[in-house]
């Protein structure tokens, strides 16, 4: 009877996380390359790399494959593999997210079939002038600006420059007909913000305004799941949560500065664990709230962390 009952047990969690991971839901920690089918014809391929997972998204179309961000040499090697075993598809055009050393190079891993790459249109000159050891070495033939309407036999993908952190050429792809977006950098959905608030050192910081009206014109669009850069694709409901958690953040470390606490106390007094659930919670969140306290300390705060009486 005891044995029963526990195989009853697990049998019901295993059910669980299942209708967990299938309602959109951050998925579980890839050891591994993996692919992932979302919706239609929208697959993500999943590569762990530096304590991270980085994403490609891609659509299969009657004119070949349209993907989003080939990340690096190897990871476009492996998935070309893979898209020739599963689909029997070339990659016939690739949108670049943005210029970041991280997330565009490996083009020419498709370069016998490619014909066409897209990007903003200042993905150029951001190439040109990046400090980095960027290793793209293929130039979108393609630019944009503002919106671009793309269509792939009877497929569409919409590509957005409407955010305004991060970089000037960011490209969100929405492909309207799936109810999907994919976005880099800009909108951590399901989890807290990388570092210190996108910086690798605490003066790198991103804009924590920009930030939150990047996620803000975001979460207007219309979509059934998001699919981030990093991690794992989440409802609107994720992306709403990181918000908050980043407004929660900053009105909490702001109280804290006016009431005379200095960093290490903040540190400790802060520890924002009601949003323990996110993704990279225990990683970053004492690296966020010194982030914070760097941006507080710079900057007039954000009036939507304010802390006044009606906030």
């Amino acid at each position: 009877m005891k044995v029963n009952q526990i195989t009853r047990i697990i049998f019901t969690l295993a059910i669980f996380l299942l209708i967990r991971i299938s309602d959109g839901m951050a998925a579980p920690p890839a050891a591994e390359r993996s692919i992932e089918h979302i919706r239609g014809s929208i697959y993500t391929a999943h590569y762990p790399m530096n304590d991270s997972i980085y994403n490609s998204i891609f659509m299969v179309t009657e004119d070949g494959i349209v993907l989003v961000d080939p990340v690096s040499a190897g990871a476009a090697r492996w998935l070309k593999e893979e898209l020739k075993e599963r689909f029997d598809q070339p990659v016939r055009y690739i949108i670049y997210s943005h210029f970041h050393f991280d997330h565009a190079p490996g083009a020419e891993v498709f370069s016998d079939t490619v014909v066409d790459i897209y990007a903003q249109e200042h993905f150029i000159e951001n190439l040109e002038n990046d400090p980095f050891n960027n290793k793209t070495k293929v130039l979108p033939t393609k630019t944009y600006r503002g919106r671009m309407e793309l269509t792939f036999g009877t497929k569409k993908i919409e590509l957005l420059d409407i955010t305004s952190n991060h970089t000037n050429d960011t490209t969100v792809v929405r492909f309207p007909d799936e109810q999907i977006i994919f976005t880099v950098d800009v909108a951590p959905a399901g989890r807290i913000a990388w570092r210190y608030f996108g910086g690798w050192e605490v003066q790198d910081s991103n804009d924590f305004g920009l930030a939150l009206t990047d996620m803000e014109t975001i979460m207007a669009l219309d979509f059934d799941f998001i699919v981030p850069g990093h991690y794992y694709h989440q409802p609107p409901e994720g992306l709403r949560r990181a918000y908050e958690y980043q407004i929660d953040l900053c009105k909490r470390v702001l109280t804290e500065m006016e009431a005379g606490h200095d960093l290490p106390q903040i540190i400790e007094k802060v520890t924002m664990a009601d949003y323990s659930d996110l993704v990279k919670f225990d990683d970053f969140v004492a690296m966020n709230v010194e982030g914070m306290h760097y941006q507080l300390s710079q900057n007039e705060p954000d009036a939507r962390c304010s802390i006044t009486d009606g906030s």
